[in-house]
């Protein structure tokens, strides 16, 4: 188990380092307090919470200055991502704090960087501090209101009873009603991103602008992937060591379909990915007394943490950390010759590491399954199997 801990210490290390390495300076402007707007290189971080401060050059050569909110009144990065400093009125509930006894808002006057989604004669923003997520909207340049959703409890003398306020629904309602935004539409409406997106969109038409959808939408990705894996068994009684047998690598066809889900932030660099793999691994252990053979095949079901290195724009770098399950598919035990017992095998978790690279759609990647036992549950015989295996990959879409 050591060496696992070490290869995952240096795995989380590189990542770290192609953090760093990847984040860029890009042509980008501010406007300061004055109502003058800046050209300059704004360090593209692709925040997830909203920031307070930035870094940015004037010039490529030029030293790294740091911009605070308090001199900033609003900030660009590109075509896309667009913050706008505003005093507003925020209840800090979401759908991850507690109920409150309270079933109105509880505001606290902050003055925050909103994140421009929908701009147009409805404007539609976001705030992100860490888990905390909600929406602010302002309708022809007034200053921004904030979406109302939350939970409250009311004691009914005997228990808690929990409500929910959806109070957006009729702050929209008043707002957007329309001949674009049809009241069932709005009653329809849950308090996510993509549906409010689209909901301003329609009421704005070709009048607004939206930041751009490929960096709010989580992408799917289906990845038919065949490989060779070479696999090995070694086999030990606890208590008799003498009763060992190493079954060595066997190299056997492995194929599996990947469902990858690329998260919405860092522009594409962390995704997901589940794939369900057949493999197998047949040892002949007819050179000891204490074994006999073993023929075991199964369904693994690998879930992994994906972070990409972009080389070029289809070129990329990439490493995988995760876990698998696998299920016998032939009910495989080990039955050592000689001996009146057997036992399951099966590799239950495992944990899995990888690393490849992608061109385009195709894709290679080198795997690593932990050195873990195939038998689980018993306390006299242990099976260790290890796993390096190569895969090819071609995306479909």
């Amino acid at each position: 188990m050591k060496n696992i801990y070490n290869i995952l210490l240096l795995f989380f290390l590189v990542v770290s380092n192609s953090l760093v390495a990847q984040i860029t300076f890009k042509p980008a402007f501010y406007v300061d307090n004055s109502g003058t707007k800046i050209d300059c290189l704004i360090k593209d971080v692709d925040w997830k919470s909203n920031p307070t401060t930035f870094e940015f050059k004037l010039s490529e050569n030029e030293i790294v200055q740091v911009a605070v909110i308090d001199n900033v009144r609003e900030f660009q990065v590109g075509e896309g991502v667009k913050y706008t400093r505003k005093t507003v009125e925020i209840d800090r509930w979401d759908k991850f704090s507690p109920p409150t006894v309270q079933k109105g808002p509880i505001f606290k006057t902050e003055t925050l960087f909103l994140r421009t989604l929908v701009e147009g004669a409805a404007t539609l923003y976001s705030y992100s501090e860490n888990s905390f997520n909600t929406y602010f909207y302002s309708i022809d340049g007034k200053n921004p209101q904030q979406l109302i959703q939350k939970q409250y409890v009311i004691n009914d003398g005997v228990k808690d009873i929990v409500y929910k306020n959806d109070l957006y629904k009729k702050q929209l309602e008043s707002e957007l009603l329309g001949d674009k935004v049809k009241a069932s539409k709005i009653n329809n409406l849950s308090y996510f991103r993509s549906e409010l997106i689209d909901v301003f969109q329609k009421y704005n038409g070709d009048n607004g602008q939206t930041e751009m959808a490929s960096a709010l939408k989580t992408k799917i990705h289906i990845t038919p992937r065949i490989g060779l894996s070479s696999n090995q068994v070694d086999v030990r009684h606890l208590v008799y060591q003498n009763y060992a047998y190493d079954f060595g690598a066997k190299t056997n066809f492995r194929v599996g379909v990947e469902f990858e889900s690329l998260l919405p932030f860092n522009r594409g660099k962390w995704a997901i990915a589940l794939e369900p793999a057949y493999t197998s691994y047949k040892g002949d252990g007819d050179g000891s007394d204490y074994t006999d053979d073993i023929d075991y095949q199964a369904l693994e079901l690998h879930l992994v943490a994906r972070h990409y290195m972009f080389l070029k724009s289809n070129s990329k770098l990439f490493l995988n950390a995760g876990f698998l399950y696998s299920k016998d598919l032939n009910n495989a035990v080990y039955a050592p010759s000689g001996r009146p017992t057997s036992v399951d095998i099966d590799l239950g978790f495992q944990i899995v590491l990888g690393a490849g690279y992608k061109y385009k759609k195709i894709s290679a990647e080198f795997r690593y399954i932990g050195n873990q036992s195939m038998i689980i549950n018993h306390s006299t015989w242990n099976a260790n199997y290890t796993s390096y295996s190569f895969i090819l990959g071609y995306t479909i879409f």
